[in-house]
C-alpha cells in the first residue's frame, strides 16, 4: 500500500524505541506525529523515522523544553528553555548552542554564543 497512513505502534528506528502515534509511509514515521521515548515526549513532523522539521520537545523530568526545527533528530533553529527559566534563542550545532543568545528568567540578555562559545 502506498501513501501516508496513520497509526499508533511501538517503533524501533535508528538505535531507538519508542512509542509513535501518528503518519506512518514506507513503515516508519514520517509527516506528523507524537513520540514517547524513554528520555521525553516529542510532537511534531518526522522524516524516515528521525526528528525532522516543526516540533516540540520536553524532557521528562521537565528538566528542558525545546521549539523549533530538527534536522536528524537534533535540535536545529529555536528556543531552548531551561527549568530554571533561563532560555536559549537561535541556531544549534550537533543538538548545542551554536550561535544565538542567552536570557535569564526575566527576559533579559545574558549572553552571547558565537560559533558555538
Amino acid at each position: 500500500m502506498t501513501g501516508v497512513q496513520t497509526c499508533a505502534l511501538p517503533i524501533y528506528a535508528n538505535g531507538e524505541d519508542f512509542s509513535y502515534t501518528g503518519e506512518i509511509a514506507n513503515g516508519k514515521p514520517n509527516g506528523k506525529g507524537t513520540g514517547i521515548y524513554s528520555y521525553g515526549t516529542f510532537y511534531g513532523e518526522y522524516k524516515d523515522g528521525m526528528r525532522h522539521g516543526k516540533g516540540k520537545f520536553e524532557n521528562k523530568d521537565g528538566s528542558n523544553k525545546y521549539e523549533g526545527t530538527f534536522v536528524n533528530n537534533k535540535y536545529n533553529i529555536g528556543k531552548l528553555i531551561m527549568s530554571n527559566g533561563y532560555y536559549f534563542e537561535g541556531e544549534f550545532k550537533d543538538g548545542q548552542p551554536y550561535n544565538g543568545k542567552w536570557y535569564d528568567q526575566n527576559n533579559k540578555f545574558d549572553s552571547e554564543v558565537i560559533k558555538g562559545k
